[in-house]
């Protein structure tokens, strides 16, 4: 199985706060779950899961790429058809001088970020199916417990008598 959930996984999807017992059980539970031949963990669903995602994560940068694109084709528009204009914020009495820069950084940024992204797309994926995978297991894992089915009432009670509302 590519996807091979392992103690470290469980650990850094707890949020500061990781039992060892708790880790060991939720390991074993997904050995028994591969036993069982869980649909979920079938190489077909796992592949689906795999390609969902790697097209959410491209879809996400190449989003943010386009978004670079403009900001930087814009500020450099700025630059260099308009004169640079001045302004004071009246609160902070800062300078603040519009000439197309901030667009330009914007844009800048957004694409370094996107080719950063593009290059680590990989090791996200795996991080994302991980998760994805441990989120599902997690929830067949309480749907399984037995602490956590719903106890029927007591049926031995008295039904309640109706009163008689007073005038």
């Amino acid at each position: 199985m590519k996807y091979i959930i392992t103690e470290e996984d469980l650990k850094k999807r707890s949020h500061g706060m990781s039992f060892d017992f708790v880790n060991a059980d939720f390991l074993h539970f997904i050995e028994k779950e591969k036993e069982l031949n869980n649909p979920f963990l079938s190489v077909a669903n796992i592949k689906q899961l795999e390609n969902d995602t790697l097209k959410n994560i491209k879809s996400n940068i190449y989003t943010f790429g386009i978004l670079g694109v403009l900001s930087f084709s814009y500020g450099v528009y700025v630059f260099f058809t308009f004169a640079p204009r001045v302004a004071i914020n009246l609160y902070t009495q800062f300078p603040f001088i519009e000439n197309g820069s901030i667009p330009i950084v914007l844009g800048l940024s957004l694409i370094i970020g996107c080719v950063y992204s593009y290059s680590k797309r990989k090791d996200i994926l795996i991080t994302k199916v991980k998760s994805k995978i441990i989120e599902h297991l997690k929830k067949v894992q309480r749907e399984k417990s037995i602490v956590t089915e719903k106890k029927k009432r007591n049926t031995n009670l008295q039904p309640k008598k109706k009163r008689k509302k007073k005038r």
